[in-house]
């Protein structure tokens, strides 16, 4: 515990934790359930002998397990991190782990910034019914065709709108996914997934149309027809969150100069290279059709806010869909007499009207 003359400053703690799903009924606390979050928060507090209320990101599946993830507090307590891992550890159950825990500045933890999130699925592809094994979510009897598994989530990889692989309303449904693969090693099959996040059920119910294409009952690129229909296919296999691991959580450190998303439903650049020195981003919208528009305009931008910029230029080449003062969510938009400096686009062609969303 640290002191500024009479104010008490609290430490804040990143903890790295480790569980076993299978075993909680959530992550989140549910009255009467054992939970990861409670019985974190119960051990915490006997061990720093104060009550501890611990932070952690949104939308942990329950029934999913994690290898490791940070969660977050403050504390009054003095007591070395090493000390606060090693007590913890020996009143815990074993498939709960406390791996590390260190010092952090309120501004650097994850719960506000972009992220990179690793899962993986595991399942078992055996002619016979044997009992699963280990967290392996279940059994799929049927011979897959692993290269049309693989085709198909190499097309997941980029930004779309996940609408049609969620159990969940969101308002902002749009994700980017860095890396998908499919991975069979003897009965054994994994599904790897790594982006900027995921939406409830997102992983599994993904994972279920790779099976179904590889049981050959859609063609890989029919996965494309799904995001269309911006709606969960009632036909779609239950995968259950047994086979689902969160590997890690991971800031996103590097940044690209200029990002171009380009798909079926939308083309724009968000242009950065003056985001780490003058804290402006450039969002340049050359097609959107006009039903995705308005939720595309708030999802880019607030991602370029978590980004930290501090100025967020806006222009949309394809038509009059922004108005000087007219709210898009959380943002007003507000004409800039002159347009931009064309120096800032880094060669891209922007002769449209520009606007500075701000918050």
């Amino acid at each position: 515990m640290k002191h500024l003359g009479d104010k008490m400053i609290l430490r804040k703690l990143e903890l790295f934790i480790s569980y076993n799903g299978r075993n909680f009924y959530s992550f989140y606390p549910v009255y009467g359930m054992r939970t990861v979050q409670s019985e974190l928060e119960s051990v915490l507090s006997h061990v720093l002998n104060e009550k501890a209320v611990i932070t952690a990101i949104q939308g942990i599946v329950p029934g999913c397990s994690v290898k490791v993830m940070p969660v977050y507090m403050e504390t009054s307590s003095s007591m070395q991190t090493g000390d606060i891992v090693r007590l913890c550890n020996l009143e815990l159950d074993k498939d709960i782990r406390l791996c590390y825990v260190h010092e952090v500045e309120s501004g650097q933890t994850l719960l506000r910034r972009k992220s990179i999130k690793e899962y993986e699925y595991h399942f078992m592809n055996y002619p016979m019914p044997v009992a699963v094994q280990g967290l392996c979510g279940c059994l799929i009897r049927k011979k897959l065709d692993i290269e049309a598994m693989q085709e198909a989530a190499y097309l997941l990889i980029g930004e779309n709108d996940f609408s049609s692989f969620t159990t969940g309303e969101y308002e902002d449904p749009y994700r980017t996914i860095f890396s998908a693969e499919v991975e069979k090693r003897g009965s054994s099959m994994t599904v790897r997934m790594s982006g900027t996040g995921f939406l409830m059920n997102m992983v599994q119910m993904l994972t279920g149309e790779l099976i179904r294409i590889g049981k050959g009952e859609m063609a890989p690129e029919d996965i494309l027809k799904r995001f269309a229909l911006r709606c969960p296919d009632p036909d779609a296999p239950e995968m259950p969150a047994a086979g689902l691991i969160l590997m890690r959580v991971a800031p996103i450190v590097h940044y690209e100069d200029i990002i171009h998303n380009n798909n079926e439903f939308a083309d724009y650049y968000v242009i950065q290279h003056l985001l780490k020195t003058e804290g402006r981003v450039f969002i340049v919208m050359m097609r959107c059709e006009d039903q995705s528009f308005e939720r595309l305009v708030k999802h880019v931008v607030r991602l370029s806010y978590m980004d930290q910029a501090r100025e967020i230029y806006f222009t949309d080449l394809q038509g009059r869909r922004i108005r000087d003062g007219e709210k898009i969510g959380n943002y007003t938009p507000r004409s800039v007499p002159g347009g931009v400096d064309p120096e800032a686009l880094m060669g891209i062609a922007a002769q449209g009207d520009w606007y500075l969303m701000e918050q």
